[in-house]
């Protein structure tokens, strides 16, 4: 339970740091809500996923495939958001892999 708990945290602190542009921007709240789930979820994943052997390697493969399906919607929405939101994905789900491989091991 204890590291469920720490994915938890893990994905929740992504979250906060993928909505504070959003909010800044002043985007739908619908949005921001979707990208904090997305990371909160994404922690859990990544905990329990096994596709590499690097902590953020896996964290970015996960982070990627989970974050798949809203690219069509952004890429529909705003295709000019699409690199800064990619190297977003990248850099929290390296983020999420490494805090979780150096707290859960």
């Amino acid at each position: 339970m204890n590291q469920i708990l720490i994915a938890l945290a893990a994905g929740a602190v992504a979250g906060f740091l993928d909505c504070i542009p959003m909010i800044m921007k002043k985007l739908d709240p619908m949005f921001i809500l979707s990208a904090f789930f997305m990371w909160l979820v994404s922690g859990i994943f990544i905990h329990k996923a096994a596709i590499f052997s690097s902590p953020w390697q896996n964290g970015i493969c996960v982070a990627g495939m989970v974050f798949l399906p809203l690219l069509f919607l952004i890429v529909r929405m705003d295709k000019a958001a699409l690199p800064q939101i990619i190297a977003a994905t990248v850099f929290l789900g390296a983020l999420i892999g490494l805090a979780e491989g150096l707290l859960l091991g």
